[in-house]
């Protein structure tokens, strides 16, 4: 019976390392995916705040200045 819990030893042991790099394996690649998908989200709010940011910009371009025009003007053109 003692030898056959020291050859279960060295299996348990060999398991319980696999079963800890496994853990961390899939914990450091969760990692990973998270730093990238918050990267993701930076660049979007980024884009996102420039594309407002220069939309803003080409609407004050597009405004076409209009001088203010007499009434007596356009009651001669108009209204005669």
């Amino acid at each position: 019976m003692a030898r056959a819990d020291k050859e279960g030893l060295g299996y348990r042991f060999l398991s319980d390392i696999g079963g800890t790099l496994g853990l961390l394996l899939g914990a450091s690649i969760r990692s990973f995916v998270e730093l990238i998908e918050l990267m993701v989200e930076i660049l979007n709010y980024f884009r996102h705040k420039c594309l407002k940011e220069k939309t803003a910009v080409e609407k004050k371009r597009t405004h076409i200045p209009v001088k203010p025009v007499r009434m007596s003007r356009v009651k001669k053109k108009y209204l005669e």
